[in-house]
């Protein structure tokens, strides 16, 4: 299988895409998150539409990196007052990643509360060179800042946390790349990111098909299921306690059809059942959808 040495190109856009697409649950649609550069600095804008009246608290934090950093916060009449907000002018250590050369990538959280239940929509964000470019020429400009960019090995905030490509290849039948946590190995994962295109002509569901026989054969704690999210479009998982010389594990995906052929997306963990967590956030960026 020929190497692949591009970037991630089969995610979905909601994973990848830098102009941002919009997520939505029943409370509220978040329409556009992104920087804004003003003539004292860096600021963060959100846009957003309400769907329910009773909405107590929205906030917005950027949780890369496993991190928790406050952008917003608005309480009752505040919510609908307008629909686009400013952040706080961010301080240098909020905006460092403006000085990584290559791709950037940022997680953001956004929770709504009502009568004491949150709900939380996961909004991934991609940044270019250029663009970023355009903020350090804009920064030392108008503020003064400048500093020195920082080479960082290519990753991708996936889920909050930084994932790197370790193996990846193309044939005549499929292209495929594996993706694991940063501080973990190809050979020696406990989570792993899957993304892989099919190069001829199926049906999504005969696709499943084929995947749930192959996984159940001498495979009695299987267990498979999968609901259709769309025209050709399945969210699907399957777990099991050990099989065919394979550890525990536990994995949910999205199967889509494309012109090309299929395309497979998955997050698979390594253990009889993910964290909650972890499937909350997977479940909402494969799909597009909040929890």
């Amino acid at each position: 299988m020929k190497r692949i040495i591009t970037a991630l190109l089969l995610l979905p856009a909601a994973l990848l895409s830098q102009e941002f697409t919009g997520y939505s649950n029943d409370a509220i649609e978040v329409t556009a998150i992104g920087p804004a550069m003003q003539e004292d600095g860096l600021y963060w804008t959100i846009t957003y539409h309400t769907k329910a009246d009773n909405i107590d608290r929205l906030t917005f934090a950027d949780v890369s990196d496993n991190g928790n950093q406050s952008v917003l916060s608005l309480t009752g009449k505040e919510i609908y007052a307008t629909n686009t907000h400013m952040s706080a002018k961010m301080e240098p250590s909020q905006y460092q990643w403006v000085y990584e050369t290559g791709q950037t990538h940022r997680l953001f959280a956004v929770t709504a509360t009502i009568k004491g239940k949150a709900t939380v929509l996961y909004a991934p964000l991609r940044f270019t060179e250029p663009a970023k470019q355009s903020f350090r020429m804009l920064l030392k400009m108008r503020t003064g800042h400048d500093q020195p960019t920082v080479d960082v090995f290519p990753y991708h905030y996936l889920d909050g946390r930084k994932w790197i490509a370790r193996n990846s290849g193309e044939d005549q039948n499929q292209r495929l790349i594996e993706c694991t946590l940063a501080d973990e190995k190809i050979t020696s994962w406990t989570e792993l990111f899957t993304q892989s295109i099919l190069l001829r002509a199926i049906e999504p569901e005969r696709f499943l098909e084929i995947i749930q026989s192959n996984l159940a054969k001498d495979c009695d704690s299987l267990k498979f299921e999968k609901t259709q999210i769309g025209e050709g479009k399945y969210f699907y998982e399957w777990r099991h306690s050990g099989c065919g010389g394979y550890p525990a594990q536990h994995e949910i995906a999205v199967v889509n059809s494309v012109p090309e052929g299929v395309v497979n997306v998955r997050y698979t963990f390594k253990g009889p059942q993910m964290p909650k967590k972890n499937y909350e956030i997977w479940k909402s960026l494969l799909t597009g959808n909040s929890r």
